[in-house]
């Protein structure tokens, strides 16, 4: 699992990376052409949104598989790990939820926006709403994934973590 966890990061990786490229790249030209040649490349700000969205989309699912997201942890040391675990498995319960609102809320956007256009460069509007299905998407797998990883690769289940206190507690006894 860890192996296919560093494979969709590292290619999620260059994708963002070729995004931020292309973003970065296409706003210097502009800066060039409209101080120095007086002309202006009008589809830079589309290029960039649209960007912006992807790394959204592309980002937030990246982040939850990786772990990468902010936590608050600071009350971890007092927990004890049958606790522990029951949070980490509502923390994955609820990026499922979340992924399930995006797709709603993005292909409700979609429908809402489909046919309008009002980028300079004449794209339909809803393209600008798609990332946000995709980032649905992506959220409910690494949530899934996650959770897959905690049942069977870490055989961390709420019994097992029941059994292992019943045995310190067993040992401490004696």
């Amino acid at each position: 699992m860890e192996k296919i966890r560093k494979l969709i990061v590292k290619y999620t990786q260059i994708i963002l990376g070729a995004v931020i490229f292309v973003m970065i790249f296409s706003n210097f030209v502009q800066m060039i052409t409209r101080y120095f040649i007086n002309m202006t490349v009008v589809w830079v700000e589309d290029v960039s949104v649209l960007g912006l969205y992807w790394l959204f989309g592309l980002g937030v699912p990246m982040a939850w598989l990786m772990g990468a997201h902010m936590e608050m942890n600071i009350l971890e040391k007092f927990m004890n790990d049958r606790f522990k675990l029951v949070i980490s498995y509502i923390t994955q319960g609820l990026g499922i939820a979340l992924g399930v609102l995006y797709i709603v809320a993005g292909a409700r956007s979609i429908s809402l926006n489909k046919g309008y256009v009002m980028s300079i460069v004449g794209f339909d509007e809803m393209w600008r709403y798609i990332p946000i299905v995709v980032c649905g998407v992506l959220l409910i797998c690494a949530a899934i994934f996650n959770t897959v990883e905690m049942i069977f690769l870490h055989g961390k289940t709420l019994d097992k973590i029941a059994d292992d206190e019943d045995l310190l507690t067993k040992e401490e006894n004696v």
